[in-house]
C-alpha cells in the first residue's frame, strides 16, 4: 500500500512540475516544448554532471536577462527528480529514493 501511495504522490508532483515547466516555457517565449525537456532528462548520460544538464535544460528557455532564474531552477530540479529516466527503466530519481530510503516521504523531495 505504501508504494501505491508513493506512486500517487509522484504522479501528482510530476503533473504539477509539468505545469510549472510549460508555464516557464511560455513566459520566456521559448519555442521548446515540455517533451524536449523530458527527452533530455530521459536520455541522460550518467557521466555528465547534473550541473551540465541543468545548463543544457536552461538553454531551452529564452531568458537572456535571467529574469526567471528563481522560478526556473527549482522547476528544473523537480523536473529532473520527477520525470522518467532511462537508467531507472522509466522510473524517476524521486521514486527510486522513496524505494531505497524508508522513512523518506514524497514531500521531503520537493524543491
Amino acid at each position: 500500500m505504501k508504494d501505491l501511495n508513493h506512486q500517487s504522490e509522484i504522479a501528482k508532483q510530476r503533473a504539477r512540475t509539468e505545469k510549472r515547466v510549460k508555464r516557464l516555457l511560455s513566459k520566456t517565449g521559448s519555442s521548446a516544448t515540455l517533451d524536449d525537456i523530458k527527452t533530455i532528462i530521459f536520455n541522460e548520460v550518467v557521466e555528465m554532471a547534473f550541473s551540465a544538464y541543468l545548463m543544457k535544460l536552461m538553454d531551452f528557455f529564452d531568458d537572456p536577462d535571467e529574469r526567471y532564474i528563481d522560478e526556473m531552477l527549482p522547476a528544473l530540479q523537480d523536473a529532473w527528480n520527477y520525470f522518467p529516466h532511462r537508467r531507472f527503466n522509466g522510473s524517476c530519481p524521486a521514486a527510486e529514493m522513496l524505494r531505497l530510503a524508508p522513512g523518506v516521504k514524497p514531500r521531503d523531495l520537493r524543491a
